[in-house]
């Protein structure tokens, strides 16, 4: 996947991922690059969903919320500062903090998204 993002074969990537993430749902790293490849792609509502799907994931696999890292991925993609068509490493990399501007999504429904929202309010 990794290969697929630094050449912009963002569709390529996109199927590695989905196909990885059958047989380890939880697969936190994985969930991370198809975010970054849907955000890169130019589609933020589906980098968004991934984010989700991630959430709920680990929610039910693991009974965990995500890593700080892609949390900051999440506000990063929210914000804008991850477009369409940058195909350099994203700062989440490089060990960009997660900022306070884009709160964790608040969710009506019960499970995973209220986890990351206390969880993340809890963090420094």
């Amino acid at each position: 996947m990794d290969y697929c993002e630094a050449r912009a074969e963002y569709e390529a990537g996109i199927a590695y991922g989905t196909l990885s993430l059958r047989s380890d749902p939880a697969r936190e790293r994985t969930h991370r690059s198809l975010m970054r490849l849907f955000a890169r792609s130019g589609d933020r509502t589906a980098a968004i969903r991934q984010f989700e799907r991630c959430c709920a994931a680990l929610h039910e696999d693991l009974d965990v919320v995500p890593e700080d890292s892609t949390l900051a991925l999440y506000v990063q993609i929210r914000n804008g500062r991850l477009v369409a068509g940058d195909t350099a490493r994203s700062a989440i990399a490089e060990g960009t903090e997660r900022t306070a501007s884009a709160p964790i999504p608040a969710s009506t429904r019960s499970g995973p998204l209220r986890v990351v929202k206390k969880s993340a309010n809890t963090r420094s």
